[in-house]
């Protein structure tokens, strides 16, 4: 279907994620502030394939306290998904949104609006999106897909999977 398998992130304190799999879409919300639960997530994408994250970057336009609770979140989402090999890049919310979230191919403007047109597309992609954190990160993972990752920012090298040590 495409090049790359990606998983879609919407960081905040409760973590939003979607992937595709062979049977269809795997959507969750995991806390941000939970480390193993964070790993487990990550870990069960990479082993159902997917080699490729795409995050939503932190917005500027918050006051600074929020800014540097939500960079705290990346940081901690991002590290997590390179400890279990999956590549980052990092999408701003303004490219994805105007790609994905559009009626009549005009983007929608405002947040309601937004969150209920991306809850469609999501449902329209064959997933099934609990929360608006869920389908924006459907959205997300669309976009990245779709894209091939190529308006992104990486995060760094592309990490490799832990191997074990040889035998003696």
């Amino acid at each position: 279907m495409y090049d790359v398998n990606v998983i879609g992130v919407d960081p905040a304190g409760k973590t939003g994620y979607a992937y595709r799999t062979r049977d269809g879409w795997k959507c969750g919300a995991v806390s941000a502030f939970n480390l193993h639960a964070l790993l487990a997530v990550f870990s069960e994408a990479a082993s159902a394939g997917v080699t490729d994250a795409c995050v939503e970057d932190c917005y500027l336009g918050l006051n600074v306290s929020t800014l540097k609770a939500l960079a705290n979140i990346q940081g901690r989402v991002c590290g997590a998904l390179e400890a279990v090999g999956i590549a980052v890049r990092l999408v701003q919310p303004r490219s994805w949104k105007s790609a994905m979230l559009q009626a009549g191919g005009i983007p929608v403007a405002g947040r309601e609006s937004q969150k209920a047109k991306g809850m469609e597309v999501a449902r329209r992609l064959g997933a099934s999106p609990a929360t608006d954190d869920e389908s924006d990160a459907v959205c997300i993972a669309e976009y990245g897909a779709t894209t091939g990752m190529q308006t992104m920012f990486p995060t760094g090298p592309a990490p490799r999977r832990a191997q074990a040590p040889p035998r003696a």
